[in-house]
């Protein structure tokens, strides 16, 4: 009878712990570039550490705001300047145009997904490149509705010297 007693109470709670406790798709975002800063005529390597759910991930462009014909893809793939394949850090590696001016540089990274479109998630965080939050992204709701998802993105200043 004791044993009855327990199973009605052990079943409801493994339910709910298995059906129930199920956590968000956290996501977040931090990019950075390798060397900083950035020599003209050198080769450096353009990073963007990501975590959420990767195989809806194609990758990520980075973009300068001032120049997006020099866009790069970074990929997930172990080579072109990606360490290791499919551990969330696409990767690729490339030298500034010597005609390139020294300066500050405002680099857009936006990440792709499987369709070549810009990925929305319902939000996300942003890192440093010392991995601390330094902003949380997530949508307004307006009353009544529900929020729409926010395009997965981050922006950094990069140093060209």
């Amino acid at each position: 009878m004791m044993l009855l007693k327990l199973g009605r109470l052990v079943v409801p709670l493994a339910v709910l712990f298995v059906v129930g406790c199920q956590q968000p798709v956290k996501w977040s975002i931090q990019p950075k570039v390798d060397p900083d800063p950035v020599k003209i005529g050198k080769k450096f390597t353009s990073c963007c550490k990501v975590t959420g759910e990767l195989e809806k991930i194609s990758y990520i462009a980075a973009v300068p705001i001032v120049a997006p014909e020099f866009t790069m893809e970074l990929k997930d793939e172990g080579k072109e300047g990606d360490a290791k394949a499919g551990d969330g850090i696409f990767s690729v590696s490339s030298t500034p145009p010597a005609e390139a001016e020294p300066g500050d540089y405002e680099i857009e990274f936006v990440v792709y997904d499987k369709n070549g479109d810009p990925l929305n998630v319902p939000s996300f965080t942003v890192l440093d490149k010392e991995g601390k939050v330094s902003k949380e992204v997530a949508p307004k709701a307006e009353e009544g509705k529900e929020a729409e998802p926010v395009e997965f993105s981050s922006i950094i200043i990069i140093t060209l010297e």
